[in-house]
């Protein structure tokens, strides 16, 4: 029997891309089991956009970035499986089959991830769209290239309030709990590059959420009284 697939997709400001994004779960060989849009505390259209597809489910929230929105997609979810896809990119027609398809190969998988490649987005100037350099095709280890069986995405826990951090945070916590990924060698995900965009933000910002990812997984591996030795050093430099 094939699973359920639930879609999540979390979106914030993201009017101009939404339908296109959403089109493109549409037209899925595989179709969804069923598509949640949360609205992050978006102050365009978003919301309207995502109500005016069929059978989309629509959450909308105070503005609490990535991590978050896609928390509240995973609490309203009922299927077996779940697929992020962010709210400017595109899944190829064979998306959901490709990596529904791998774990059906794989019974012991807890994830599938699939190829990613990318494009600039048609509506840049040429000036902007200059600056891009789209990646050629690789395995994509972002969340819109990966498909988790919702028992995996349990026995990890939320996504963290890290920006564009949150995947890469909850990635390391996934290795460390030892999840299985299985990869589904199919090309699944179509990454827009824009001006707007989180990664682009995030850049502007000198990676700060990165940063704090990659402070919490050293955290994680170092000894718990170590850990403990140096919030307390931090208390009491405070203090002093």
């Amino acid at each position: 029997m094939t699973a359920r697939c639930s879609v999540v997709i979390p979106a914030f400001n993201a009017a101009r891309t939404l339908a296109e994004t959403l089109d493109s779960v549409m037209r899925q060989s595989l179709p969804a089991s069923e598509v949640i849009v949360v609205d992050d505390g978006s102050t365009d259209a978003t919301a309207d956009v995502a109500r005016g597809f069929a059978g989309v489910q629509v959450i909308s929230q105070t503005n609490a970035g990535p991590g978050p929105a896609q928390n509240a997609g995973v609490a309203a979810a009922t299927g077996d499986v779940i697929a992020f896809l962010d709210a400017d990119d595109l899944w190829t027609p064979v998306a959901l089959a490709a990596q529904a398809a791998a774990l059906a190969r794989d019974p012991q998988a807890d994830a599938a991830v699939g190829d990613m490649a990318e494009f600039v987005c048609a509506s840049e100037p040429p000036e902007v769209a200059a600056r891009f350099r789209p990646r050629l095709r690789q395995t994509g280890w972002v969340s819109g290239a990966t498909m988790l069986r919702a028992s995996a995405l349990a026995r990890v826990g939320a996504f963290a309030a890290l920006g564009g951090g949150h995947w890469l945070d909850w990635m390391d916590r996934a290795r460390l709990a030892g999840l299985g990924f299985v990869e589904s060698g199919e090309l699944v995900l179509m990454r827009r590059l824009h001006r707007n965009s989180l990664t682009m933000n995030e850049n502007a910002r000198k990676g700060r959420s990165l940063l704090l990812a990659a402070r919490a997984a050293i955290q994680r591996r170092k000894p718990a009284g170590s850990a403990r030795e140096e919030e307390n050093g931090r208390d009491d430099a405070t203090q002093n």
